[in-house]
């Protein structure tokens, strides 16, 4: 599912991997990349995952070329819902895109973050680079 949500004037798109299989979970990939591209501005991104949605390679193989694509138009992103297994994933994958994605336990704390102006996931650690 992907909805928008505003907080402190804010517009924060959701896409929620809850519950969804590989196919349904790369099909968001797609329709999230459309909605960043109709948008054409850069915007807060919030990704949500629990325990039945799984990062398999062929998953995070779509997610990989489009984030490649539209990586211009995520201003900040942060992650709700992973696990250890996806943590590490997830280390993965900011050093490919050179970003400091994080992880928060809730989505109150994603959000927190997103509209902090004082706040960047472009931080990129130097244990990472």
């Amino acid at each position: 599912m992907i909805y928008t949500t505003f907080r402190s004037n804010k517009e924060i798109l959701i896409v929620d991997f809850s519950d969804c299989d590989e196919n349904q979970m790369i099909a968001l990939v797609g329709e999230a990349s459309k909605i960043l591209l109709a948008n054409h501005k850069p915007q807060l991104l919030l990704s949500i995952y629990n325990d039945r949605a799984y990062a398999t390679p062929k998953f995070m193989n779509a997610v990989r070329v489009d984030v490649a694509r539209f990586i211009h138009l995520i201003e900040k992103q942060a992650i709700v819902g992973l696990n250890e297994t996806k943590k590490i994933i997830l280390t993965g994958f900011n050093l490919t895109f050179d970003r400091n994605v994080r992880a928060f336990d809730t989505r109150e704390e994603a959000i927190s973050f997103l509209v902090d102006e004082a706040t960047t996931d472009k931080d990129v650690p130097e244990y990472l680079r």
